[in-house]
């Protein structure tokens, strides 16, 4: 059996050698690269006001590096709000999360909620999520993911 794995080389490695320890042949064909773009005047406006902001959404890893990683070159995480609820779309994004964010500041992580069920951790799971149904009129939500990621969210 053969297996055309194109997920970006960061993430393909993992598969591909479960995979081959279970004697598939992997053939890595990447379609894309999670690479970092500069971020516009704009979008480190929104970065830099983050305090105003009710609930911030992290639909991925990469999106938790590049955007954690850019946060704290913009704000003291020490000076946050501990306001802010952070949500996840699943435990792997949150426990990243949690991880990034210890690499960046000695404080420990606010906590971060996400949809509890595995079959949950998808936009749907993330809309039905009480902080997110809880939200009214006047609050703010920001979504940190990368160009293209979950647009329907």
């Amino acid at each position: 059996m053969q297996f055309i794995n194109t997920r970006p080389d960061q993430r393909a490695k993992a598969i591909s050698l479960f995979l081959h320890q279970h004697g598939v042949t992997v053939i890595e064909l990447p379609l894309l690269a999670l690479v970092e773009k500069p971020l516009t005047v704009a979008e480190r406006a929104v970065l830099q006001s983050i305090d105003r902001y009710q609930v911030v959404v992290l639909v991925s890893e990469a999106a938790v590096k590049y955007g954690l990683a850019r946060l704290a070159t913009l704000v003291k995480l020490t000076e946050m709000s501990k306001n802010i609820t952070w949500v996840a779309v699943g435990d792997k994004t949150a426990n990243y999360f949690n991880q990034t964010w210890q690499q960046l500041t000695e404080l420990p992580a606010p906590t971060v909620t996400f949809p509890g069920e595995k079959r949950a951790q998808n936009n749907e799971g993330l809309l039905n999520l009480p902080v997110i149904q809880s939200l009214g009129k006047g609050d703010y939500l920001q979504v940190w993911r990368g160009i293209g990621g979950r647009e329907l969210l």
